[in-house]
């Protein structure tokens, strides 16, 4: 009876082995990649929380159909422009964006960085507008409101 106890005690170790050492690294990976995940999404969330910006002006010109919006970048955390949204009195209006420059100098990026102003023309506008949103690829917004200056 001795030797059938070590025996079956032996299979049972060696199964426990079996078994941990596949678990182990499934574990681990999938601990590695939530880990990942989390530093992601608290880049993420550090960005949108220092992602600001702030409507200087909104300029209608009648004659041209033209509507020039001045912005600022006031957070810590650059943007696309090509992901910006703006909405005119509550319409979705991005399709009209035709130009913009930023710091009055510089065409040709889509890099809006910390500090640096943004000028977007708006072409085919109709009417004068009241109201003006500006979103980022972060979700924050820069809101004004014609005579609330």
């Amino acid at each position: 009876m001795g030797l059938s106890v070590s025996a079956s005690a032996a299979i049972v170790m060696i199964g426990f082995v079996l078994v941990f050492g596949t678990l182990y690294p499934a574990i681990e990976s999938s601990q590695e990649i939530k880990n990942e995940a989390r530093s992601q999404w608290l880049d993420w969330r550090d960005e949108k929380q220092n992602a600001e910006m702030s409507v200087d002006s909104v300029e209608y010109i009648e004659q041209d159909t033209r509507l020039n919006i001045s912005l600022k970048n006031t957070g810590d955390t650059a943007f696309a422009i090509s992901e910006l949204e703006v909405l005119l009195d509550g319409v979705y209006s991005t399709d009209k964006v035709t130009g913009y420059v930023v710091d009055q100098r510089i065409e040709n990026t889509d890099i809006w960085n910390p500090g640096q102003d943004l000028n977007l023309t708006l072409e085919e506008v109709e009417e004068e507008i009241h109201r003006v949103l500006v979103v980022n690829e972060f979700g924050s917004e820069a809101y004004h409101v014609k005579g609330a200056e």
